[in-house]
């Protein structure tokens, strides 16, 4: 039996955004192993999600950014984490560059459609343009009025 872990970390960004947190942890652990290319992301997942259960709220917010940032910059991140031993009540969200997308995450942080569009982005960094594409056409139905989605979709779609 092939193990698809795309599909594994697809289930666990939707859990977490979902905020079912125990649920996406199962699969972060699943996944944070040598063997996968997401192990990354699975062991960020984790030390997000039990900072959350331990009132760090935030850590969500910190994970959306995580997602959206390039692999050097999620190295980066997590070699922070690790070498500074930097506990959930000692960081600070306010010091991390968001390189202009804290405007992205606070306003679409109340709408249905932020998690089609946040996998939607995640699939289209990991090369996977048609899964990408999926998500962001969906997101796209329930906001058909959204430029900047409409185009992003219409530049998808040119690609694949």
């Amino acid at each position: 039996m092939v193990i698809d872990y795309e599909e594994i970390l697809e289930k666990a960004i939707e859990s977490f955004l979902a905020d079912k947190y125990q649920l996406a942890k199962n699969y972060f652990v699943f996944l944070n192993n040598d063997d996968n290319k997401f192990s990354h992301i699975a062991y960020f997942g984790i030390i997000c999600i039990d900072s959350i259960i331990s009132g760090y709220i935030e850590a969500k917010d910190l994970f959306k950014y995580f997602l959206l940032s390039d692999y050097a910059s999620q190295k980066n991140m997590i070699e922070y984490f690790f070498d500074h031993e930097i506990s959930y009540e000692e960081f600070s969200i306010d010091e991390m560059d968001y390189n202009n997308q804290t405007v992205i995450l606070e306003s679409l942080q109340g709408d249905t459609t932020y998690s089609d569009i946040m996998l939607g982005e995640i699939f289209e960094k990991i090369g996977d343009t048609q899964k990408a594409l999926d998500y962001l056409t969906k997101a796209l139905q329930k906001r058909p009025f959204d430029s900047t989605l409409r185009k992003k979709v219409s530049n998808l779609g040119k690609k694949s």
